[in-house]
């Protein structure tokens, strides 16, 4: 996967979504621009982490430079669709951003399981997009996460199903 070094400044778009069922879905995160679309595969507690850390990568940059205006987290839900193929470059393994203050731009950094190879570096995406693009995303991702199995007051009063794994356990039957 080294040989993966994308650069998207602009990006066009990023779509975040998932398929399946709530307990069962995969999530997926796709980018690009007019030239090349690519799509990554990332876990849901992956975009728990986007969404709250973009929520504090933006409010840490309005702390540093209070002159920024606010950016509004909006999303258009009707665009969060993908379309087939869903073929993805490759797990999400890291995740980072940065901020590039002349062009008042934010970098979503996203990098793949690292080679075999100790010596080659992991594939990197980067998607360029502006502070209320990453907000919108950020408010979607939440909103996304949300949509899924839902939170139990009391998880230890759940009977196992047939075969004895429960989500609490991550997979795991004790």
């Amino acid at each position: 996967m080294s040989d993966v070094n994308l650069d998207f400044n602009p990006t066009e778009f990023l779509i975040l979504s998932a398929i399946g069922k709530p307990g069962k879905r995969t999530f997926f995160l796709r980018g690009g621009n007019k030239d090349l679309t690519i799509t990554l595969r990332i876990e849901k507690f992956q975009v728990q982490m986007l969404a709250a850390g973009a929520a504090h990568f933006l409010a840490d940059l309005k702390n540093r430079f209070p002159e920024l205006d606010e950016p509004v987290g909006t999303y258009d839900e009707s665009r969060m669709v993908l379309e087939p193929p869903i073929d993805p470059l490759f797990q999400v393994v890291e995740m980072s951003m940065g901020y590039d203050i002349e062009n008042d731009l934010v970098v979503l950094i996203f990098e793949s399981p690292k080679a075999e190879d100790a010596a080659e570096a992991p594939g990197v995406v980067r998607f360029w997009c502006k502070r209320a693009e990453l907000a919108g995303l950020a408010a979607w991702a939440r909103e996304l996460v949300s949509r899924g199995r839902p939170m139990l007051d009391d998880p230890a009063s759940i009977e196992p199903p047939e075969g004895g794994l429960l989500p609490r356990n991550n997979g795991h039957k004790h």
